[in-house]
């Protein structure tokens, strides 16, 4: 029923734009190989660190590969990685590698390797420490790094009677203990470590790697939460609360406990805003104002439901509430809570206005000049920031829930969903241009158009604002700096939710440029990956976000779903057995 209702939908906004639904078939681009690389052993992962390297792991070692000519630079011999172990380090002529020592999973303990990332000499090697890392920071500044282990961050979570009742069983579910540690980025020495003390409900990993185990026993990562946040010379990680420790010696300062994951959803809270007079945290229903030294409450709202996003800007916190999140028992993500937005005085905690008239979804939040714009399921709305007044309340007429709102360079508003973009008048809210290219069929792609979406949404969400900050238009969120001057973002690309300890290990204070495990994007175009009815092969569509117009179709050499999109050299790369292929990108 709701794919037939989907169908109607399209094509009413085709017939609506009629120059869409009249305009030539878009030729398809097979394009010969710009070069192929043959490895030893089969290749697991490939991914971009920067722009001048490819990372590619096997099932045996670990090589550093010229994106642009496929030449292998340098090997690392019996090296245990996956895609979230090979990090970027801005400014570092190093990247850092988390190999791990043994065990089913290769997580019995693991320690870092800071390798040259052009000649793949080893500038340090840290001791060996309990269990595989899985979260991350980097504090150049002070010349550490802080981690988070856990041991044994593998199994099997399904429950009793898992065979015969709906979802996983009863008692069903994985947890960790999470211990964090100080390393430091100069020798890889160890610094200190802190156990917490608490076991948390742990994620499924959500992509398996060549050889690992699908039988019930598989790994477990820690993105159902923030990574850890520094504050005034203290670490703070969020995985009971919000407990903090002196960032030199790991001493516990203070913490404050409330519930972060709510029944099976996970992210089910924001990541903390920090500055050096205050920590704007949150638990599932409510927001704390916390002193950053003491611990202690300055204010807290009234109830608020589920927050996944705070905006902070000057002097009011704007709030998304409800969003998507990731339930654990349906190993999907789903759109949960009373959606809404709110604004909130920062001084006080005081709710300034809120909106509520919105309908079963919700995307980000953009606030670009005088207004707040944000999607449900129907409709796109703008509020005035000062007073939460409807200015714009239009349907926006996708066939599927909006996940992203941003502003592209012609200042139109662009929503993108898992298949659709479309651009909307900035002044009134109308439709201008709208493309879909829905997934080949459930299965590994759609997971990987998923983890394409995520990647990119988070990307266009800074590109937005910098663009917002560049034309004039008042910015949103001044918690972001590149280049001397303000970014404004809910969240940097650092903090995506793809589930790769690499985005999330890159973060340095500092805006790490599009980098990820699935692309290394410019934030102009969105990528889907489609098949048309009588297409053998996969095609990547690339459409143009300022314009509306599809760049090009690409065919796709290989129909394994581990594809890695480089706009800045030209490429689209894709592992297939022992291989790497690179096939061009258009102009």
């Amino acid at each position: 029923m709701f794919g037939t209702v989907k169908s109607v939908a399209i094509l009413l906004i085709m017939a609506m734009l009629g120059a869409c639904a009249s305009k030539p078939p878009i030729p398809i681009s097979r394009p010969a190989a710009a070069w192929e690389a043959e490895f030893d052993h089969p290749v697991s992962y490939h991914t971009m660190i920067g722009d001048d390297l490819m990372v590619v792991g096997t099932t045996r070692h670990l090589f550093g590969v010229n994106p642009r000519t496929g030449d292998k630079l340098w090997r690392l011999r019996n090296v245990n990685t996956n895609r979230r172990d090979v990090v970027h380090v801005e400014g570092a002529p190093y990247i850092l590698v988390n190999d791990a020592t043994g065990g089913a999973f290769d997580d019995a303990g693991s320690y870092l390797l800071a390798v040259d990332r052009y000649e793949g000499v080893l500038h340090w090697e840290s001791p060996v420490v309990e269990g595989r890392i899985l979260q991350a920071r980097i504090d150049l500044d002070q010349r550490r790094i802080f981690a988070v282990t856990v041991q044994g961050a593998h199994g099997d979570d399904r429950g009793l009677l898992h065979d015969l009742l709906p979802g996983k069983g009863l008692m069903s579910g994985f947890k960790g203990e999470p211990e964090l540690i100080a390393i430091s980025s100069n020798d890889g020495s160890l610094l200190w470590r802190q156990d917490l003390g608490v076991k948390v409900p742990m994620r499924p990993s959500a992509r398996l790697g060549v050889g690992d185990h699908t039988d019930g026993e598989r790994p477990f990562d820690l993105e159902l939460y923030h990574p850890p946040t520094l504050v005034n010379g203290k670490v703070c990680v969020t995985y009971t609360g919000i407990a903090c420790f002196d960032a030199r010696s790991g001493r516990p300062i203070w913490a404050k406990e409330f519930d972060v994951v709510d029944d099976e959803l996970g992210l089910a809270y924001p990541n903390p805003v920090v500055n050096s007079s205050m920590v704007i945290a949150g638990d599932i229903e409510q927001l704390f104002a916390l002193d950053p030294d003491s611990g202690e409450e300055q204010w807290e709202t009234e109830d608020l439901g589920r927050v996944p996003e705070l905006l902070d800007d000057e002097n009011i916190l704007y709030a998304q509430i409800g969003g998507r999140y990731f339930d654990l028992d349906k190993e999907e993500w789903v759109a949960e809570g009373d959606f809404g937005v709110a604004a909130i005085n920062k001084r006080s905690g005081n709710i300034l206005w809120d909106y509520d008239r919105v309908r079963r979804s919700i995307s980000n939040l953009l606030v670009a000049d005088a207004f707040v714009w944000f999607a449900d399921e129907e409709t796109l709305f703008a509020l005035d920031r000062l007073d939460g007044t409807v200015v714009i309340r239009k349907s926006h007429r996708m066939g599927e829930p909006p996940t992203y709102v941003l502003l592209n360079e012609r200042e139109q508003i662009v929503l993108i969903s898992e298949t659709e973009a479309a651009g909307y008048d900035f002044a009134d809210g109308d439709i201008l241009w709208y493309q879909n290219y829905p997934p080949p069929g459930p299965g590994a792609w759609k997971r990987f158009a998923a983890g394409l979406l995520t990647v990119s949404g988070n990307l266009f969400k800074l590109t937005s604002t910098l663009i917002a900050y560049g034309g004039g238009l008042l910015p949103s969120v001044p918690n972001i700096t590149a280049g001397g001057r303000k970014v404004m973002s809910g969240r940097s690309l650092a903090e995506d939710t793809t589930g790769y300890l690499g985005e999330k290990f890159s973060e340095t204070g500092e805006v790490m440029g599009a980098i990820s495990g699935f692309a290394n994007l410019s934030g102009h175009t969105q990528y889907f990956i489609t098949r048309p009815r009588g297409e053998d092969q996969v095609l990547l569509a690339a459409v143009d976000l300022n314009s509306g117009s599809t760049r090009e179709l690409t065919a796709l050499p290989s129909q394994t779903a581990d594809l890695v999109i480089d706009e800045i050299n030209g490429h689209a790369y894709q592992a297939d057995g022992n291989v790497v292929i690179a096939v061009p990108l258009g102009r």
